[in-house]
């Protein structure tokens, strides 16, 4: 008979021995670092780790993560339930199909949105006939055009430059989360991305392990929008990455000079935005361009180690309509792998 529940503490140990026989990733941080696993799935009320465990005869043959947008805030409604890792035993005799994991997931979470990214290709096609929305973020990149050699990207010498207007928004940067808003404009921000200003707070500014930063857009001297940011190094380069937005859509078609300014001055090789749900346009028109689109142009994902090559991020989340937007910040994607 197999069993479905969630991890209890003293499952921990077991727990992780399983991620390490069982995950394509060799040395997976889940399998090593506690530390990793408790800030992102120990549930300190419950007390127990958010993952749901397969068992037969009290041996585990699955498992799958799941991180609540609520671990880090505490708006009640419009709740985000994101799952990863998934995987089952890499032995077949176990026979378990994890699919039951979705299941299960559904309904210990009514009336939320149940969602991932950057799954695999199989678990996309097996989630797209399961009833959700599948597809892919949009990776937007800007080079930085002031720089006479690159070691992070590749990008040829035709490539064409910045066509940006100017406008009178000002971006500023900050080590700090500072955003004034309208009770009403909070309300209706936290109805259109799931998240409050604590949940910035508590993932990035309070975040163990990497060190990020706001770029804070005004408009007319008032707080309009914010960039949850932080740089990413390879050998003696370095480059910029928006892994999380909140505000205002609107500013995104008028950042094109302000944030060229940012890389030159910072000497970052590019910036990198990935996301789901913006109008492409509004970043278009503000000089980003999308890396699917340049082949020959290859702007990098992973930095853990390091991997010079074009990734595309899947997603996948239901029920289809719920959502509108979905960052790199999202699921475990910043989540260390060192």
């Amino acid at each position: 008979m197999t069993t479905i529940n969630q991890a209890e503490t003293s499952d921990l140990k077991n727990l992780m021995l399983y991620i390490d026989e069982n995950s394509a990733r060799k040395n997976h941080i889940l399998s090593r670092n506690k530390k990793v696993m408790k800030w992102l799935y120990f549930d300190k009320i419950k007390k127990k780790y958010n993952f749901l465990i397969a068992k037969q005869n009290k041996k585990i043959i699955g498992i799958i993560g799941f991180i609540k947008n609520s671990h880090f805030q505490k708006i009640s409604s419009n709740k985000i339930v994101w799952f990863s890792p998934w995987f089952s035993s890499k032995n077949k005799s176990d026979n378990f199909s994890g699919i039951e994991f979705i299941n299960k997931l559904l309904i210990k979470n009514k009336n939320c949105i149940i969602g991932t990214t950057a799954c695999n290709s199989m678990t996309k096609n097996i989630l797209d006939i399961l009833g959700f929305k599948t597809g892919y973020l949009n990776h937007f990149y800007l080079i930085n055009h002031s720089l006479d050699k690159y070691h992070i990207c590749s990008v040829r010498k035709n490539h064409k430059k910045l066509k940006a207007k100017i406008s009178k928004l000002k971006i500023y940067k900050e080590s700090y989360l500072n955003f004034k808003s309208t009770q009403d404009s909070k309300s209706r921000l936290q109805k259109m991305y799931f998240k409050d200003l604590a949940y910035f707070e508590n993932k990035y500014s309070k975040n163990p392990f990497y060190k990020y930063f706001y770029l804070k857009i005004k408009k007319n001297n008032k707080d309009c929008a914010f960039f949850v940011a932080r740089e990413c190094f390879y050998k003696k380069s370095k480059i910029l990455r928006l892994v999380d937005y909140y505000g205002d859509i609107n500013c995104l078609d008028k950042i094109g000079y302000q944030m060229n300014d940012i890389i030159t001055q910072y000497k970052y090789e590019y910036v990198d935005f990935y996301n789901y749900g913006i109008d492409k346009q509004k970043l278009f028109f503000s000089g980003f361009q999308l890396s699917e689109e340049n082949k020959d142009i290859i702007i990098p994902n992973y930095f853990e180690p390091f991997i010079k090559k074009n990734i595309r991020l899947n997603f996948a989340f239901y029920p289809k309509k719920r959502v509108n937007l979905i960052f790199k910040g999202d699921c475990d994607q910043e989540r260390p792998n060192f």
